[in-house]
C-alpha cells in the first residue's frame, strides 16, 4: 500500500457523508449498524480516530433479526442525528483526501484491490493459466487507472477521483 497516496472519498447517497470540521479535521459520518459512526482525519489524511454513537431512534428489527434501516421513521431520525452531529463539529460538506487504513474492528477502510483481484496464493493456484492471465490483466488495468476500494460496511469500487463506480 503506498504510504504517501491520498485517496479521495466523496459522500454517497444516504450511506455516508464527507466533509471538514472546525479546526481543519476531515470526517466521514454514516450508519454502521447499530450506530452512527464518524471517522476523523487530520489535514494530511492520517486517521485520528473514530467515534460511535447509539441511535437516538433505533431501527425496527425484521422477524429474522436484521434491522429495517429503510424504515421511514428511522431514516428521518437518523438524518436528524447526523445533522446534529455535523452542526456540533462545524461540518462543511466536501470530498476528503485520506491515507489508506483498515479498521480492525469494523468494515471501514481502503484497499487497493477488490477481493476478486486480490486472491491468496492457494486460490491463485487453483485457476487455469488463462484465468490467471485474465485476472492479472484486469488487476493491472485496475491499478493503472488508480482505482481503489472504499469500505463502509460494504465495498464501494472507486475511480481515482473518488467517484463511486459500483457497490
Amino acid at each position: 500500500m503506498p504510504e504517501d497516496r491520498l485517496f479521495p472519498v466523496n459522500s454517497y447517497a444516504n450511506d455516508f457523508v464527507t466533509g471538514t470540521c472546525d479546526g481543519g479535521r476531515q470526517v466521514v459520518i454514516g450508519l454502521l449498524c447499530p450506530h452512527v459512526v464518524a471517522y476523523f482525519f487530520d489535514r494530511d489524511g492520517f486517521l485520528l480516530g473514530d467515534e460511535h454513537r447509539p441511535w437516538n431512534h433505533p431501527a425496527p428489527r425484521m422477524p429474522s433479526g436484521p434491522y429495517q434501516i429503510y424504515d421511514k421513521a428511522f431514516r428521518t431520525a437518523l438524518a436528524d442525528q447526523i445533522q446534529e452531529w455535523q452542526q456540533s463539529v462545524g461540518y462543511i460538506a466536501c470530498p476528503i483526501l485520506v491515507r489508506a487504513f483498515l479498521d480492525p474492528q469494523h468494515p471501514v477502510g481502503i484497499t487497493l484491490l477488490p477481493d476478486h483481484l486480490d486472491l491468496p496464493e492457494e486460490e491463485l493456484q487453483e485457476l487455469s493459466a488463462e484465468e490467471r492471465e485474465d485476472m492479472e490483466q484486469e488487476r493491472e488495468e485496475w491499478l493503472a487507472a488508480g482505482r481503489f476500494v472504499w469500505w463502509w460496511a460494504k465495498d464501494y469500487w472507486s475511480a481515482a477521483d473518488g467517484k463511486i463506480l459500483s457497490t
